[in-house]
């Protein structure tokens, strides 16, 4: 979640300030963000999930990503724990990011056919902000297909104390999969990933025979 956060706040970067983007953004920046948000993710994430496991002295079996509430005080008091709240705003990000990077596109795009009319110049090929925009609705159609029953299941949870054990283990096998879609659907969307893996299936199979 917070990798689909940041690549949606490095796209309305780059569409709505372009000129400090350009200016800022290069590898050594991104791989900083990356490890910046995998360092984060574990800094938030592992305390609290050791001191529930021990707190509550659960199997780790059942462990899962869910925080235990039966029993504890400190749990059920809590509208939303850490995480869920660090869940919510990335979630939020994220489906708030599409609407405001298609509309700057559709903008930019309005623009650069204006220009190219006027100066009579022929337009510039266009094929890596479509490859952005298929890559966007991708990445937001997975957050809100695989987080959103689960954003609401929280809500849910925090505003009429529901519990129910059997919507949580198909929540967690929902946003679970995630982890798995994400990858094949970029690959398919993506004509470069695509030729890649073309690519090494077909030395695979060369090797192979």
């Amino acid at each position: 979640m917070l990798t689909h956060a940041a690549i949606a706040l490095n796209r309305i970067w780059a569409l709505w300030m372009p000129v400090t983007f350009h200016n800022v953004h290069n590898f050594r920046f991104a791989w900083l963000v990356v490890m910046g948000i995998w360092l984060a993710a574990h800094v938030i994430g592992v305390p609290p999930t050791i001191a529930d496991i021990v707190i509550s002295h659960r199997p780790t079996i059942i462990s899962q990503c869910f925080f235990h509430e039966a029993g504890e005080d400190s749990y059920k008091t809590a509208a939303l724990s850490i995480n869920e709240i660090l869940n919510v705003i990335c979630f939020v990000v994220i489906v708030a990011a599409f609407p405001l990077v298609m509309w700057k596109q559709k903008v930019r795009a309005v623009w650069k056919k204006q220009i190219t009319i006027r100066l009579k110049i022929q337009s510039t090929d266009s094929s890596t902000e479509r490859q952005s925009r298929v890559l966007m609705g991708i990445l937001t159609a997975s957050i809100l297909i695989c987080w959103g029953p689960v954003i609401g299941y929280l809500a849910l949870a925090a505003i009429a104390d529901y519990d129910n054990l059997m919507v949580v283990q198909v929540l967690t096998i929902l946003f679970n999969c995630q982890s798995i879609a994400d990858p094949i659907l970029i690959i398919l969307a993506l004509p470069v990933w695509r030729e890649c893996v073309n690519e090494i299936v077909g030395e695979c199979l060369t090797l192979r025979d």
